[in-house]
């Protein structure tokens, strides 16, 4: 109750200068975009999972090309990790099932074990009064189905309420 959480905009730079500069007592950035800026000895705490769950898709890159790019579309499938993408999907769909976005605290986390994919989410109300946590599990062949499946899990146990306090309406 003596936390006052409040929005922060702006990259990395940005927010450690508020920092510094006394604007905020402590920050919380996503982990990812730390470690790919090389500034890891700035972070005094990584925050566990089951802690507080990250954004969908956090950390995870994707591109977008034109499908006349062949070639390079080719280059890059080498880059990509089959369980990444299907962790990525499971999250995505979560997401979009709730209808949720950058303003809504929406956290998901996915596993993937083996066949087996863990899903992970959270959705939090705005005062914080309400904090709604659940998992589900499915195959690693449907990643789509087993977000779909836990935003609706939320939707059917009184995550509309939630959603509401931010402006949306679903179902």
């Amino acid at each position: 109750p003596e936390l006052k959480v409040l929005p922060l905009r702006g990259n990395v730079d940005i927010r450690i200068r508020k920092l510094r500069d006394g604007v905020v007592d402590a920050l919380v950035i996503a982990a990812a975009g730390i470690k790919r800026l090389g500034r890891e000895k700035e972070v005094t705490e990584y925050l566990d999972p089951e802690v507080i769950l990250p954004a969908p898709a956090q950390g995870i890159l994707g591109f977008t090309l034109r499908q006349e790019d062949r070639e390079f579309i080719e280059i890059l499938k080498s880059l990509n990790d089959p369980p990444t993408q299907v962790c990525a999907e499971a999250e995505r769909s979560f997401l979009k099932t709730l209808q949720g976005g950058c303003r809504i605290p929406v956290g998901a986390l996915a596993k993937v074990e083996g066949e087996s994919l863990s899903l992970s989410g959270v959705i939090a109300h705005p005062n914080g009064e309400k904090v709604m946590r659940q998992s589900q599990r499915g195959l690693t062949a449907r990643p789509v189905e087993l977000g779909e499946k836990l935003a609706k899990e939320f939707l059917d146990n009184g995550a509309q309420e939630i959603l509401k306090a931010f402006g949306r309406s679903t179902w």
